[in-house]
């Protein structure tokens, strides 16, 4: 068996140091300068390739609406999350400034419905590991969450990104407690 996957190897070695050499050099850029974005100033005059490049194309429908920073989510991390004294309810000033603000934070989903076909409610926790199957995470480590319209479990990506409205409130689950709550969560797939 170890022989055969000598073989193997060597027999891949052989067939790429033929092939690539084969295929040819990669061209050589003309400059060594590292292009940078272009100013407003060269976009309006059509110095700029991205002057004619097109952005959104009109479908019928209305295009998404441009973030301003009113309604942008501030990203938080776990570590501030965890900072919540759970046994005298203490919130650190950054907690207390988040409170009721849309907020957005990288994390894990585990659901709380049973059907298995859709995603209404879930925990949403800081790891792979806070799972059922293990002790479960403490409470200010877990964020009860709701989506507004169910969405099927294939388009559930974790990691994700979770976006929605802080609240700091503990609540109880059949998996155990949450210190946070978000009702108008949206879930995004988080890109490595």
């Amino acid at each position: 068996m170890r022989i055969q996957n000598c073989i193997n190897i060597f027999f891949l070695f052989l067939v790429f140091s033929i092939l690539v050499p084969a295929m040819g050099a990669r061209p050589k850029l003309k400059s060594s300068k590292v292009p940078t974005s272009p100013t407003a100033e060269e976009v309006k005059k059509g110095l700029s390739p991205l002057a004619n490049s097109v952005v959104y194309k009109p479908s019928g429908k209305e295009p998404p609406p441009i973030p301003s920073a009113k309604n942008k989510p501030i990203e938080v991390n776990w570590g501030e999350l965890v900072k919540l004294d759970m046994k005298t309810g203490k919130e650190t000033s950054r907690l207390k400034k988040l409170k009721g603000k849309r907020i957005k934070i990288p994390g894990y989903v585990v659901p709380l419905n049973d059907d298995f076909k859709t995603l209404e409610e879930f925990l949403f926790v800081p790891n792979a590991q806070a799972c059922i199957h293990a002790p479960a995470p403490p409470p200010n480590l877990v964020i009860r969450s709701k989506v507004q319209k169910k969405i099927p479990l294939k388009k559930v990506h974790n990691p994700s990104w979770l976006f929605g409205t802080l609240e700091i409130i503990t609540t109880q689950s059949f998996f155990g407690k949450s210190g946070y709550r978000i009702s108008d969560a949206v879930l995004e797939k988080y890109e490595f």
